[in-house]
């Protein structure tokens, strides 16, 4: 059983001590938990994910993120990839872990800038390009999560980067907003639109999920491309 209050709990230690080391001008904070914490998202968010900036200082990434991670918890398995780290910290063994992850790929045009979050200074995404990439990421997975997280974006109207849009994809606005229009309603259905992410929201919040969450999404996509026609 997930308990919230003590995994956000020991997220922000993670974060705030990440932003405290040598690291806070090598990472930028970025993904669902950046939006949950800093911008209102209305669900929970259980992992961190960052952006490696400076690709001399990986060395030192590795040892500092394990020495943070070490004096908070336990790190449970540890992943040393080509384009992402990934760890898997454990800070109780009857709950859900904590996913950090640090992305090394190309960083596609992203903008990033200060945020005050506990009183620390965190390297972050800015709004634009978060909804940009989040944009991109349900093109490219269709992952439940991120369905709902674009419809949030989207609802709030919130700035979306679109040069960041057809650098990662590829495609033009329009060609991505077309498929995804035509994609979401195959993919999500009411049996599986809460797959990863019912744990994440009340009881009230799946109830309406079910129903309505595709098809304002697609509705919402529609109105971004006729504004950005």
């Amino acid at each position: 059983m997930l308990n919230y209050n003590k995994h956000k709990e020991f997220m922000f230690k993670i974060l705030i001590r990440i932003f405290q080391s040598p690291l806070k001008d090598v990472l930028a904070f970025k993904g669902g938990t950046l939006a949950f914490l800093c911008y209102g998202l209305p669900r929970f968010s259980t992992d961190i994910d960052l952006d490696l900036l400076d690709y001399s200082k990986e060395p030192d990434l590795l040892e500092i993120m394990q020495d943070i991670l070490e004096d908070i918890g336990e790190i449970k398995n540890m992943t040393l990839g080509k384009e992402l780290h990934r760890w898997i910290f454990r800070y109780d063994p009857s709950t859900m872990n904590i996913k950090v992850e640090v992305n090394k790929r190309p960083l596609d045009g992203n903008i990033y800038e200060r945020k005050t979050i506990e009183n620390t200074q965190v390297y972050c995404m800015s709004q634009s390009s978060m909804v940009a990439n989040k944009i991109v990421a349900l093109y490219e997975r269709a992952y439940p999560r991120d369905l709902f997280d674009v419809y949030y974006f989207l609802a709030q109207d919130f700035p979306c980067d679109n040069a960041v849009i057809e650098l990662r994809s590829g495609k033009s606005l329009h060609e991505l907003i077309g498929e995804l229009q035509e994609i979401i309603p195959r993919y999500f259905l009411p049996n599986t639109v809460l797959i990863g992410l019912g744990e994440l929201l009340t009881d009230t919040q799946k109830l309406r999920v079910k129903k309505h969450l595709v098809t304002e999404t697609v509705a919402l996509l529609g109105q971004y491309f006729l504004k950005n026609k």
